[in-house]
Order: C-alpha cells, then sequence, then structure tokens
C-alpha cells in the first residue's frame, strides 16, 4: 500500500488542528477555574481545580441554607403582615363604631332638657349631699369616764 504525499499531508494537518482545539479548550476552562477561584477568594490561593470545586461546593450548600432560612422568614413575616392588618382592619372597624357613637352621643334629642340638681347637693361639693345637722354625729368625749 502506497500512500501519498497529500493524504500524509491531511492527516498530519488534522492532528495539529485537533490539537490545537484540545489546547485552546484546556486553556478556557482554566480560565474558567481562575475566575472561578477569584469569586470564591481572590485572597487564597490557588490550590488546585479539586480545591476550587469543593469550595464552590460547600459555598452553594451555605447559601442552600441561607435561601430556605429567608424562605422561612418571610413566609412567617408573610403571615405576621396578614395578622397586623387583620387586626388594624379591625381596629378601624371599631374606632368608626366609636366615632359614630360618640357623634350620637353629641347630638342631644329635641326634647331634652338638661334638669336643675336637687336641692340637697352642696354646692361647694359638687355630686356629694349635703348633711342635715340633725343626722350629724355629736362631738366625741375627748375623756372617757368609767364608773366602777
Amino acid at each position: 500500500m502506497q500512500v501519498s504525499c497529500s493524504e500524509d499531508k491531511g492527516k498530519g494537518s488534522k492532528r495539529i488542528h485537533k490539537a490545537e482545539r484540545e489546547k485552546l479548550k484546556r486553556e478556557h476552562l482554566n480560565e474558567l477555574f481562575l475566575d472561578l477561584a477569584n469569586a470564591l477568594d481572590p485572597n487564597q490561593p490557588n490550590n488546585g481545580k479539586a480545591s476550587i470545586l469543593c469550595e464552590a461546593a460547600r459555598l452553594l450548600k451555605d447559601l442552600f441554607s441561607q435561601i430556605g432560612s429567608l424562605k422561612k422568614e418571610n413566609a412567617f413575616l408573610l403571615s405576621e403582615s396578614h395578622y397586623v392588618n387583620v387586626e388594624k382592619n379591625e381596629l378601624k372597624e371599631e374606632n368608626s363604631t366609636l366615632e359614630t357613637q360618640i357623634q350620637e352621643l353629641n347630638e342631644s334629642p329635641p326634647n331634652f332638657q338638661q334638669t336643675q340638681l336637687p336641692s340637697h347637693i352642696h354646692g361647694d361639693h359638687p355630686g356629694f349631699p349635703a348633711v342635715e345637722p340633725a343626722l350629724q354625729q355629736p362631738p366625741a368625749n375627748d375623756h372617757l369616764r368609767l364608773c366602777f
């Protein structure tokens, strides 16, 4: 079997192109690993691809854990917000009812007339009835005499 020169050149150039493509691919992956290492901790020295992947996996686990905690906190806060809104609406309704009652009390009915206070209420102390002299207690004796 004879192989022509042109066939040898074709196979050789294909091998060279494949090697160059593989080299470019490796260089690109190395750049991606360096970018990942810098994103994780730019001050930490590069200890290899395996350590970069382990650190990235650890960081992702931490982030997913934080996401879970934040979702729980968000659900709690939404529930609390709903409760506060319900309470607020109830208070608004109660306030409206009280304002209506106050307004009704301030409006005097047409046949309502203020009456005079009874005469037995003493003027100096409103609300306390005056003590009539007949009902007053006798003065207390300072000296009590006992006879045997």
